[in-house]
């Protein structure tokens, strides 16, 4: 994790709709840099607008929308973890040989 911070920023959170243990939120602040986070656990909106919000935290992270689709069922447990790299090419792109699109994964699904 160390040398990928070098290049990127990274942040979690576990969002809870009980009460957690102390020494479980204690443990997950210490040893992992977790922050836990009250949510709603059945209103859709605030859902959305609370892990949205968290994900406003993130430093030097030039989107802010995190893709959540919220719960149909009474959430207890959530756990978020957004990861962001910025970095610069040794050899810049030929802007005449490429595009800008929808990034996608291997199956050309984008998510």
């Amino acid at each position: 994790m160390e040398e990928f911070l070098k290049i990127g920023s990274a942040k979690s959170a576990i969002f809870h709709s009980k009460p957690p243990l102390q020494t479980f939120e204690q443990m997950a602040l210490e040893a992992y840099e977790v922050e836990l986070q009250a949510i709603d656990a059945k209103n859709e909106v605030l859902q959305y607008l609370a892990v949205n919000e968290w994900g406003k935290t993130l430093k030097d992270v030039p989107f802010f929308d995190i893709l959540f689709e919220p719960q149909k069922t009474e959430l207890s447990l959530l756990i978020v973890s957004e990861n962001f790299v910025r970095f610069q090419w040794r050899l810049p792109f030929n802007e005449k040989s490429t595009t800008k699109g929808t990034f996608t994964d291997i199956n050309d699904e984008n998510g």
